[in-house]
């Protein structure tokens, strides 16, 4: 069983939804320029200069992760030979 929600009204949703937690501080309109492993996590470093360390680093930008490639995570693919709609 699935469904099929169009991409900006989950990103809308959830992001009304975060904003009214207190415990989380939201920063968009960012670009990440680099990304490396540290001894407690990982620092991301951003575009304007913002440097943010972090435990955990959840790489979910998609099948061609740029988070994956410049942590150099490997992945395997297998070939299911079947097709969605």
């Amino acid at each position: 069983l699935g469904f099929i929600i169009e991409n900006d009204v989950m990103v809308a949703e959830l992001f009304q939804c975060v904003s009214k937690e207190t415990a989380i501080e939201l920063w968009t309109s960012c670009q990440l320029n680099r990304i490396h492993p540290t001894n407690t996590g990982y620092a991301l470093h951003f575009a304007d200069g913002k440097t943010l360390e972090a435990h955990l680093v959840i790489a979910a930008d998609g099948a061609h992760s740029w988070v994956r490639k410049q942590l150099n995570i490997p992945i395997s693919t297998h070939d299911y030979h079947q097709t969605a709609i």
